[in-house]
């Protein structure tokens, strides 16, 4: 049987953890590198022994590429990176010998956001004057094309939308050496058979990267596809592997509700990245909710309320309140829902309809951007299709709604209101609050799921762990005791 490898964009939850997890119950090989293999926020491994990991795995295998994380080793350092930098000129000759020896390529690569890296109050307060400046150069694109425009701004440059000449100019030169990288990027693909994703990070409607896309597509003659997210790519392209792998596998998408409207954070409607992402993923829609394994539910809300959420405008009970109203669940289905109503996740009515839920699906996926969490989605209605009950699926169920719901809805929320800031800081604070939190997941976990069937065979939940690898509030990454008995 043909086994999946993946590099994944960075280490972070998201796109580490969790596909590691379902790594244990995937219904093929599936093969992710040591986690000192994977860039982290501060951090990015070497080349060559990333290289020598792929090549020694490759053989026959399905390979799904971060070109980010090969090329500059995780979306943090790409963020920043120029296509002249000596990694990337070399990690580009590396895709020669891994299509010579693999069965075939998946790769993706994330079309940067505008605004850069943001880590502080300071840096989210920017973010309207980065959306406005993205607006403004698109309307200047459209005068004449993206690549043009920079490169007039890169040596010209002027202020925009209250925006620094100096930064213009920056900005500028870091657009026009992604434009350039992507080009390479395509042609090395097309020259190599290798099919290409590009993953649209935190875009906005009428935006510049709309432009640059435009720009590209044009000056490139190889076939690529598009979708808002970056944090989805690789569940995504690790979904469609297997699903080519197993053919008869059934992964069938149902949607309650018109999906023709744009989520914060991206430039197309939900309903244009859903059928890219099920084209990926392998998925088929349906409107017979009964044949479906993925539910699509909820409505995405206007805006992000991440905002309001770190100015304290936002407020949520304690979480005793919550483990009080929990209602031990009876049965799990194999149904997964991915739910779009908030982004980055705080829902309060979601987590109230789950407290008293006694036949919860497998899994409820919000976590994160709308594209986001139904690449997430995709992946775990994958496993949902076929996972036997075992103690790893156990651990799987569980730690999801820890990570995508109890703390996305509710514990997040509440571990900023208790702290402040946009991250912990400093380390005491951080282990306090992983302290707090572990102590929290594992009263919800014990209560909601301790004594449920999971395909006949009752759960015995135990400890929780909850970490917070890269120091910030608005992801975790949970560890479960839990078997099957």
């Amino acid at each position: 049987m043909l086994r999946v490898v993946l590099l994944p964009l960075d280490n972070r939850p998201l796109n580490y953890a969790s596909i590691k997890r379902t790594a244990a119950v995937s219904p093929v090989e599936l093969i992710l590198p040591p986690r000192g293999l994977v860039g982290g926020r501060e951090e990015a491994p070497e080349l060559i022994p990333v290289a020598r990991w792929l090549m020694s795995n490759c053989e026959g295998s399905a390979l799904v590429l971060s070109l980010d994380a090969l090329l500059h080793g995780g979306l943090v350092q790409a963020r920043a990176a120029r296509p002249a930098a000596p990694r990337a000129l070399e990690a580009l000759k590396v895709l020669a010998p891994l299509s010579a020896r693999a069965a075939s390529i998946r790769a993706f690569f994330v079309w940067k956001r505008v605004w850069g890296s943001i880590f502080t109050l300071r840096g989210l307060a920017r973010m309207p004057v980065f959306q406005q400046v993205s607006i403004r150069l698109a309307e200047l694109a459209r005068e004449g094309d993206a690549y043009s425009l920079y490169a007039r701004l890169a040596s010209q440059p002027e202020p925009l939308c209250g925006l620094p000449a100096d930064d213009v100019s920056l900005l500028a030169q870091s657009r026009l050496a992604m434009l350039d990288e992507a080009k390479a990027i395509i042609q090395a693909c097309a020259s190599e058979g290798i099919t290409l994703h590009i993953a649209v990070e935190d875009s906005i409607a009428n935006g510049v990267q709309e432009e640059e896309l435009t720009w590209l597509r044009s000056n490139s003659d190889a076939p690529f596809t598009i979708a808002d997210g970056a944090d989805e790519a690789g569940a995504v392209l690790v979904s469609g592997a297997i699903k080519e792998s197993l053919a008869n596998l059934p992964l069938n998408v149902y949607a309650d509700s018109s999906l023709d409207v744009i989520a914060p954070y991206e430039s197309r409607t939900v309903a244009s990245n859903l059928r890219v992402l099920c084209l990926l993923a392998g998925a088929g829609n349906t409107q017979e909710p009964s044949d479906a394994i993925l539910h699509i539910t909820g409505q995405p809300e206007a805006s992000d309320l991440y905002t309001d959420l770190v100015a304290g405008k936002i407020t949520l009970a304690e979480p005793e309140e919550l483990l009080e109203r929990l209602i031990p669940a009876e049965d799990i289905s194999r149904r997964v829902f991915c739910d779009l109503t908030a982004t980055n996740g705080i829902n309060p009515p979601l987590l109230q309809a789950f407290a008293k839920d006694r036949t919860p699906p497998l899994a409820i996926a919000q976590v994160n951007t709308i594209s986001n969490r139904i690449g997430h989605a995709l992946l775990l209605a994958v496993i949902a299709s076929e996972a036997a009950p075992s103690n790893e699926l156990t651990q799987l169920i569980i730690s999801s709604y820890l990570e995508d719901l109890l703390y996305q809805a509710h514990l997040r929320t509440w571990a900023l209101s208790k702290y402040g800031g946009i991250e912990p800081e400093s380390d005491a604070v951080c282990a306090e609050a992983e302290h707090s939190l572990s102590l929290l997941a594992t009263a919800f976990a014990q209560r909601k799921f301790n004594g449920a069937l999971l395909f006949g065979k009752r759960i015995k939940a135990g400890r929780v762990s909850v970490r917070l690898p890269w120091k910030r509030w608005f992801e975790c990454e949970v560890e479960v005791e839990a078997s099957l008995v």
